[in-house]
C-alpha cells in the first residue's frame, strides 16, 4: 500500500536559495491565475519551512475544494505547532474554518488568536465576520467597532464627529464582508451586497448619523473623515445601481460622494453611468452632465496632460505604412463586449491596418486567449497608472486609439482627456456622448443616432455606419430553436434577460398592463441580480402592487453555462425590451433563439440600440414610440399564433444573413472610416461621413 504523504512532510532535494526563490515565485504566480495544482507540486519541491507552509496554505485555501481545505487546515495546525508565538497560522486557521462554516469552532480559534495578538482587534474582526456570515447582524457590528477603535485605524480627536466616523468606518468594513471581500474570501461580488439590505441600511443610517454628528458640535470635519464618507457613499450608490429601481437613489449617493470629495473620479464617471438608467431625465439634461464632467476631466484631473494636449500629434506616412489602431477596453473577455468587437478584430484587413488591443483588466479566460492570438499586438496593461498608460500608448505610435469602455468600469478616460493618439474614438461600449474635449469621434447609425438631431447631443463627431453601429458574432455552438412555447403550455410567456438595473417602475408598470390585458400570460425575468431572495422580493412585491400575482411571475438567476442561459429562451414567445436603457447583447442573443423583441424608442441612443436591431431583421413593426404603443403592439403579437411561428421559424436564419451578423463588410466598411479620420488628422480638415 502506497503511503499517504502528508503536506507538511515529505522528502526534498536540497535546493538552493535562489532556486527556492524561483520555485516560490513561481509557485505564487499559478496561484494567482488559479493553476492550483501546478502551484501545489511545485510548492511541495520546497524544503519545511513556515514559509512553504504558508504557500501551501494559500493555495490550498485559494483552491477551496473540500479535500485541499482539510489539507489546508492540517498544514496550519502543522505550521502552527512549528510557530507556537506567531499569529499568523492561527488566522489561516480561523479563515479555513469560516470557509468550511465551521463557524463554533472558528470561535474557539479566535480565542487563541486573542491570547497572541492581545493588543490588536483581529480577534474580534474575525468573531465579527464569523457573527454576520452566521446570520447574527446584531452581534457583528459592535465587534467591527471595538476591532476598529483597538487597532486605532483612524486618526480621532475624542470628538462626537469622530465617534460617528468610527460607526462608519466599521459599517464599511461590515459591507465589505456582504460583498465577500474578506480574508477567507475566494470570490468578491456586489450582488451579494445587493442581498444584504440590513448591512446597507445600517451604511445608510451611520452616514447621516455622522453627518448630523457634525452639525449638532458646528464644527467642519477633518479631511480624513470626509474622504472616509465619501468613498462610503461612492461605495453605496455604486451597489444601488445594480438593485430594481435605484438608478435616482444612485444617483443622490454618489452626489454626496462628489460633494465630500470632489476629485472623486470614480464617483464621477459612475454618476454618469447611472443616469443611462435613469427615467424622467432628458437627452439634454444627461448631455449637459457630461460635458460637465468631460470638462473636469479636460482639465487634467486623473492624468497630467501635456502642454499642447497632443495637437501637435501627426500621422507622418510614405503611403505604405499601415495604420496604427489600438482598441483599449477592460473587456478582452467572457463579456458583452466580446461579442462585437472579436468580429472586427479577426476581419481587420492586415494590410492596411496593425491591431492592437489594450486590455487593461485583469480578468482573463478563454475569450482573452482568443484575443491574443487574433490581435498582432495584445497589450496587458492593468499595472499601468493612467500617467504610464499614455507614456506606453504614444511609445506604441498609435494613430487611432478607440475607447471601448466609455463611463464604465475600470475606463481609462483621463488618457483620452490628455490626448494619447493623434485620432480618437469611441464606440460600442458606452450609449452616450464622453463630453471630452479630445474624443474626436463616435461610431453610430443613423437609427441609433437620427443625423437631425443627435449630433446636438454628442460633444464627438458622429461617424455613421451605413447599416448598424456594430456587428454581432453568436456562439458557435447553439440550442436549437423550440417550438413555440404557448402551443404547448396554452399561455403566452412574455420574457425580459436583461440587467436589473435596467428594470424600473415605469416598465414594470407597462408589463402589468400587458399581463392584465392578455389574461392567460406570464412574464420570465431572468439575470444574476435575481439569483437573490431580495432582489426577487422587491421585484414580485412590485407586481403585486399592481395586481399582478406571483404565481405569473417566473424569475430565474444565473444558469451553469452560457448555453443553458440561452435554452431558457425555449421558456418565452415574446422578449420585453427595457426603457430608458435598451438592451444590446441580450436582444441579439433572443433574436437568435427566434424570439421577437417589443421595444420602445426615445430620443438618445440609450433607447434606441433595440430599434436598430430589429430593423436589421425587418422587425421595425415592433418599435413603438410610447407607452400605449409599447403595451399594444405586445398585446397584438401575442394574439397572432401563426405570426409568432412564423417568426420563430424564420428569425435566426434572417439574423446571420442580415448587417447585423455581416462581419466582413462591417469591418469594410468601419476602416474606410477609419482612413478617412486619419486623413482629415493630417490633413486639418473635418471628416465628412454622415451616411
Amino acid at each position: 500500500m502506497k503511503k499517504r504523504i502528508h503536506p507538511g512532510k515529505g522528502t526534498h532535494q536540497v535546493l538552493s536559495k535562489s532556486a527556492a526563490l524561483q520555485i516560490f515565485k513561481h509557485a505564487t504566480h499559478l496561484r494567482e491565475i488559479g493553476q492550483f495544482e501546478e502551484a501545489l507540486m511545485l510548492a511541495r519541491k520546497l524544503p519545511d519551512s513556515p514559509t512553504r507552509a504558508r504557500l501551501l496554505v494559500d493555495i490550498l485555501l485559494a483552491s477551496g475544494t473540500n479535500k485541499d481545505l482539510l489539507q489546508a487546515d492540517h498544514m496550519a495546525r502543522h505550521w502552527l505547532k512549528r510557530q507556537t508565538k506567531n499569529p499568523e497560522p492561527v488566522e489561516k486557521l480561523i479563515e479555513i474554518q469560516i470557509v468550511r462554516r465551521e463557524f463554533r469552532m472558528a470561535l474557539k480559534t479566535c480565542d487563541i488568536l486573542q491570547r497572541r495578538l492581545p493588543d490588536k482587534g483581529a480577534a474580534d474582526y474575525y468573531r465579527a465576520v464569523i457573527h454576520q456570515l452566521d446570520g447574527r447582524l446584531e452581534q457583528a457590528l459592535p465587534l467591527y467597532l471595538k476591532s476598529v477603535k483597538t487597532d486605532n485605524a483612524l486618526k480621532s480627536d475624542g470628538s462626537m464627529t469622530a465617534a460617528a466616523a468610527l460607526d462608519v468606518r466599521a459599517t464599511m468594513i461590515l459591507c465589505e464582508t456582504a460583498f465577500g471581500r474578506f480574508a477567507s474570501s475566494r470570490k468578491e461580488d456586489k450582488y451579494l451586497l445587493l442581498d444584504s439590505p440590513g448591512e446597507l441600511e445600517l451604511l445608510r443610517n451611520r452616514l447621516l448619523a455622522w453627518e448630523k454628528s457634525g452639525a449638532d458640535e458646528c464644527r467642519e470635519a477633518p479631511e480624513w473623515e470626509k474622504l472616509q464618507a465619501a468613498d462610503a457613499w461612492y461605495n453605496l450608490g455604486s451597489t444601488v445601481i445594480g438593485s430594481y429601481s435605484s438608478a435616482k437613489d444612485a444617483i443622490a449617493c454618489l452626489d454626496n460622494a462628489i460633494r465630500l470629495n470632489p476629485d472623486h473620479i470614480d464617483a464621477r464617471v459612475n454618476r454618469l453611468y447611472a443616469l443611462n438608467y435613469a427615467c424622467g431625465l432628458s437627452e439634454t439634461e444627461i448631455m449637459a452632465d457630461h460635458i460637465f464632467q468631460g470638462a473636469w476631466l479636460d482639465a487634467g484631473h486623473g492624468l497630467t496632460a501635456s502642454p499642447d494636449g497632443g495637437e501637435s500629434q501627426k500621422t507622418q506616412r510614405d503611403g505604405a505604412e499601415r495604420i496604427k489602431i489600438a482598441y483599449l477596453s477592460s473587456d478582452f473577455y467572457s463579456h458583452s463586449v466580446a461579442y462585437f468587437i472579436a468580429p472586427v478584430v479577426s476581419n481587420h484587413d492586415r494590410k492596411q491596418f496593425a491591431v492592437h488591443l489594450i486590455h487593461t483588466g485583469k480578468q482573463r479566460d478563454q475569450v482573452t486567449e482568443r484575443f491574443k492570438s487574433e490581435a498582432e499586438y495584445f497589450h496587458p496593461v492593468a499595472e499601468l497608472n493612467n500617467n504610464q498608460l499614455r507614456h506606453f500608448i504614444m511609445q506604441q505610435g498609435i494613430d487611432i486609439l478607440i475607447d471601448l469602455n466609455g463611463m464604465t468600469a475600470n475606463h481609462r478616460l483621463p488618457v483620452f482627456a490628455a490626448r494619447s493618439a493623434p485620432v480618437q474614438v469611441s464606440w460600442l461600449g458606452y450609449p452616450n456622448t464622453t463630453g471630452l474635449t479630445h474624443m474626436d469621434y463616435r461610431i453610430v447609425d443613423a437609427i441609433t443616432d437620427p443625423p437631425d438631431y443627435a449630433q446636438s447631443l454628442a460633444t464627438e463627431k458622429l461617424v455613421y455606419m451605413p447599416d448598424t453601429f456594430s456587428v454581432y458574432e453568436p456562439l458557435e455552438q447553439l440550442p436549437p430553436v423550440s417550438n413555440l412555447p404557448c402551443l404547448e403550455t396554452g399561455m403566452v410567456t412574455f420574457g425580459c434577460f436583461n440587467h436589473m438595473a435596467k428594470i424600473n417602475d415605469e416598465l414594470v408598470h407597462a408589463w402589468a398592463k400587458i399581463l392584465t390585458t392578455v389574461q392567460r400570460s406570464r412574464i420570465l425575468l431572468k439575470n444574476k441580480a435575481l439569483t437573490y431572495p431580495e432582489q426577487q422580493r422587491r421585484i414580485t412585491e412590485a407586481f403585486l402592487a399592481l395586481g399582478i400575482d406571483s404565481n405569473r411571475l417566473t424569475l430565474m438567476g444565473t444558469t451553469a453555462s452560457k448555453i443553458d442561459h440561452l435554452a431558457c429562451y425555449h421558456q418565452v414567445d415574446i422578449s420585453l425590451d427595457c426603457f430608458p436603457y435598451n438592451g444590446t447583447t441580450t436582444n441579439c442573443e433572443g433574436l437568435m433563439m427566434g424570439v421577437p423583441i417589443v421595444s420602445l424608442a426615445g430620443k438618445g441612443h440609450r433607447s434606441r440600440v433595440t430599434a436598430t436591431q430589429l430593423h436589421a431583421v425587418g422587425l421595425d413593426r415592433l418599435v413603438a414610440h410610447d407607452w400605449d404603443e409599447y403595451v399594444d403592439i405586445a398585446v397584438r403579437l401575442a394574439s397572432d399564433e401563426s405570426g409568432l411561428q412564423q417568426i420563430r421559424t424564420n428569425l435566426r436564419s434572417t439574423l446571420l444573413n442580415s448587417s447585423l451578423c455581416d462581419a466582413a463588410n462591417f469591418t469594410r466598411e468601419l476602416e474606410t472610416r477609419f482612413k478617412a479620420m486619419v486623413s482629415a488628422r493630417n490633413s486639418e480638415k473635418a471628416l465628412e461621413l454622415d451616411g
